[in-house]
């Protein structure tokens, strides 16, 4: 078990995502803000949170489940329906 940022660079025969939920992934917290102190725009956080996502999902060798909530997908479950 690890979190999604001590897994960069590593792989998994199967990889379980939890909690893909609004206001969970991506994390809409108004700490986000603080970046804007070194310059990151709101939309520049976002595609973080975006590229933070993609290295989740990309560690899977064979599987990969995406746990949410019914009625509360994250947008990133739309964007890979699409």
């Amino acid at each position: 078990m690890s979190t999604i940022h001590k897994f960069k660079g590593r792989e998994a025969d199967i990889v379980i995502v939890l909690q893909v939920c609004r206001k969970i992934f991506p994390l809409s917290h108004p700490y986000n803000t603080l970046f804007r102190i070194f310059g990151w725009s709101q939309d520049a956080i976002l595609s973080e949170e975006i590229r933070i996502f993609y290295v989740a999902i990309t560690r899977a060798k064979e599987k990969i489940y995406l746990l949410t909530k019914a009625g509360n997908e994250s947008m990133y479950i739309r964007m890979l329906m699409k």
